[in-house]
């Protein structure tokens, strides 16, 4: 796996970016100018009794003055009329003249007092040392202020003699003390300014760096979009001609036919209804991952949801030779907060998954137990399959990623059904774990949250079959863009002893109900040419609002999910199965007798 080289940035980037940072503290600290008015007025007053009062006053003046520039001078640099070089040089510039200033005192070192010199050589250094935090230790403005100063203050006392006529060693050893300081203070400046570089440096690295994890990021989004939107076309493709297929089977499963012919009728609509099954995996996914599926959550007893479901898989499991066994160490009463259809979908995948990659004579155990914490429930799904290597816990969580399946045998699916579990359980708020090693078997754990029981709920009444009566035919309107659907959905219709209409587009569509009045209106989502069956549907709630309509269509992408979904219509997709497709008629019947 390679990696990423960090990015080498021009040294000028780091620089610049200090020189920035220093400016802008140097104007910050404008707010010293108390500080230096202190400090001066301290300066002379340490001199004015021993200097002609004449040049202390002028020396004043002059540092009155210097301070008001340095005021305006401030401001200038701050509405940033000048560039950073500009500031720098303009910088430079008054650091010279306030050093020029602030060492003309030192010229009177002859004439002062060894209070006096040390009183004044001690302000000096002090400016010194705050200069060089004021600016970060920018070599170009420290020496500038530093050198002259503290340089005259080393010159001074080597070179003038006490006015008290002393001894000139401790004269000179302050000096070199001075002089040693200075030697110090320019290495503080100079690893104050290289922290600061390096700081700039590797900030700006992490600007790169992170420029560069948003392009990545933004590659793997448009890389999963564009999956998406491959899988959405590929499947809608997919679907139309498959869609044809399953009505013209359907279409002879109904008509008589001899027992041959029949036989092979059978035999097209059950591998008709195996695509689709697959074809619903991807189908699941983009709903999923559009957000138009919402978990209805709420209290739901656990052990009844666990036998009803054992008894759904009971036969399937005899037919494939696994053993499916049913453990569970719950009371009766114990209930998890979930979504009870979603949850048996996760079940349903996860014990699908075992029968996939269990061999015949193998064992599925599905057990339930109170988990270690008390909030929390635990089922588990454990089979003696083919088990998965560790290496690939998570990614067999990922879709089309199949284990011991090179061959893409098409009984094991599209590796479609533990990414929507990993979604699924994600919605439901489930914590799922995998346990599991080649030849030893997967145990899939889920941890749900435990609730107070909840109160039984009454048994759904059985659902009453509705008969429509063969004098009463429906009419029915298709609209979609492909002539052979139309054709093969009015066949259907047709055996199903409706009355069918077909249009390509929303102008036949509208010509048709302005001819006769549907009773239902199937539409495909995409028409062709830019149009929308949403358009027709549309249209024809508008004339009758208590019309029932659908959209008929094999496009799954997200965006076309949430879009149906917006418009508040019901959503088939292709293949339509029979007992979709009686249902709707049902409905129709219904409404048409409300009517």
């Amino acid at each position: 796996m390679s990696t990423v080289p960090l990015p080498q940035l021009p040294s000028t980037d780091a620089q610049t970016a200090a020189d920035s940072e220093v400016v802008r503290r140097v104007l910050d600290s404008a707010a010293r100018l108390l500080v230096l008015v202190v400090a001066n007025v301290l300066i002379a007053v340490a001199v004015w009794e021993e200097l002609p009062p004449a040049i202390v006053s002028v020396w004043c003046v002059l540092v009155a003055a210097h301070l008001l520039l340095r005021r305006h001078a401030l401001r200038a640099a701050a509405m940033d009329v000048l560039p950073l070089s500009g500031k720098l040089r303009l910088f430079v510039a008054y650091g010279l003249v306030a050093g020029g200033l602030q060492v003309l005192p030192v010229l009177g070192f002859p004439w002062l007092g060894e209070t006096a010199r040390a009183y004044l050589s001690i302000i000096l250094m002090g400016l010194s040392t705050g200069t060089v935090a004021s600016c970060s230790g920018h070599p170009r403005l420290c020496s500038a202020y530093c050198i002259p100063v503290l340089g005259g203050l080393v010159v001074a006392w080597l070179l003038s003699p006490s006015a008290a006529g002393a001894s000139g060693f401790i004269d000179r050893a302050i000096g070199v003390l001075i002089l040693l300081f200075m030697g110090i203070l320019g290495m503080v400046a100079r690893n104050s300014y290289q922290t600061l570089l390096d700081a700039h440096a590797v900030r700006l690295r992490e600007r790169e760096l992170n420029a560069r994890l948003q392009e990545a990021l933004a590659r793997e989004r448009e890389a999963g979009q564009s999956k998406t939107r491959f899988l959405a076309s590929a499947s809608h493709d997919l679907r139309q001609p498959l869609h044809t297929l399953s009505m013209l089977a359907a279409t002879l499963v109904l008509r008589p036919l001899d027992e041959r012919s029949r036989a092979i009728a059978t035999l097209m609509a059950q591998v008709s209804e195996s695509l689709n099954a697959q074809l619903d995996g991807l189908l699941d996914v983009s709903r999923l991952d559009a957000g138009v599926v919402r978990a209805q959550m709420g209290p739901a007893p656990l052990r009844p949801l666990l036998e009803r479901y054992f008894d759904e898989v009971q036969a399937a499991a005899r037919d494939a030779g696994i053993v499916v066994k049913l453990h569970g160490r719950l009371p009766e009463d114990a209930a998890v907060r979930t979504d009870a259809a979603l949850l048996q979908r996760v079940l349903r995948n996860l014990v699908g998954n075992a029968h996939k990659f269990t061999p015949r004579g193998g064992e599925v155990r599905i057990e339930a137990e109170a988990a270690a914490n008390p909030e929390r429930i635990e089922l588990r799904v454990v089979d003696t399959g083919i088990g998965i290597a560790p290496e690939h816990h998570a990614q067999v969580f990922q879709e089309f990623f199949q284990v011991g399946n090179d061959e893409r045998d098409r009984s094991r699916g599209l590796g479609l059904g533990l990414s929507i579990v990993a979604r699924l359980v994600a919605l439901l708020d489930i914590d799922l774990s995998l346990q599991s090693s080649p030849g030893q078997g997967s145990c899939f754990v889920l941890r749900l949250p435990a609730v107070a029981p909840a109160a039984p709920a009454p048994e759904p009444a059985a659902p009453v079959e509705r008969q429509r009566p063969a004098s009463q035919a429906l009419h029915v309107l298709v609209v979609d863009d492909e002539k052979d659907v139309r054709a093969s959905t009015c066949l259907l219709l047709g055996e199903l002893g409706c009355d069918c209409r077909s249009a390509a587009d929303p102008d036949e569509a509208a010509n048709a109900m302005d001819t006769q009045a549907p009773d239902l209106v199937l539409a495909d989502f995409r028409l062709g040419g830019g149009a929308s069956g949403l358009q027709v549907l549309a249209e024809a709630r508008r004339r009758w609002p208590a019309l029932p309509v659908a959209l008929v269509s094999g496009d799954i992408a997200p965006d076309r999910l949430r879009e149906a979904e917006d418009a508040g219509v019901r959503l088939l997709h292709k293949p339509l199965a029979l007992a979709a497709l009686k249902a709707l008629l049902d409905e129709a019947a219904a409404a048409r007798t409300g009517r």
